[in-house]
């Protein structure tokens, strides 16, 4: 059975993480390439938090949701490649109004995400 690898933006130091919890950089074989994508990923996010109470932080412009979302997706693409079949890689995706839990496939995202975009419209 492969172990399955998060990818999620957090607070934590991390935005991996795997059953136990988050997960160090350098426990799985990446890149310094795309650690350091993700570490500016998601460091746009921690940007988006009001640290005396991250819990109820306003949400971000819609753009940059979106833009956001767009670049954890092009991300998760990259994690799938360089760890190949070892681990299945999921994603927390963060596009607005989605409800919130792992993807396990692109195509399933982005079809996903199409069909709330076709019901906002």
């Amino acid at each position: 059975m492969k172990e399955q690898i998060r990818l999620m933006a957090d607070i934590a130091p991390s935005a991996l993480f795997m059953k136990g919890g988050m997960i160090e950089y350098d426990y799985v074989p990446l890149t310094k390439e795309l650690i350091e994508r993700i570490k500016e990923w998601n460091k746009i996010y921690c940007g988006w938090l009001d640290w005396s109470d991250p819990g109820n932080s306003p949400e971000p412009p819609l753009e940059e949701q979106e833009s956001f979302d767009k670049e954890g997706i092009e991300i998760w693409k990259q994690l799938i490649d360089e760890l190949g079949d070892n681990y299945e890689v999921v994603y927390f995706g963060h596009k607005p109004n989605l409800d919130r839990h792992n993807f396990t496939s692109v195509d399933e995202y982005l079809e996903y995400c199409s069909m709330l975009d076709s019901k906002d419209q």
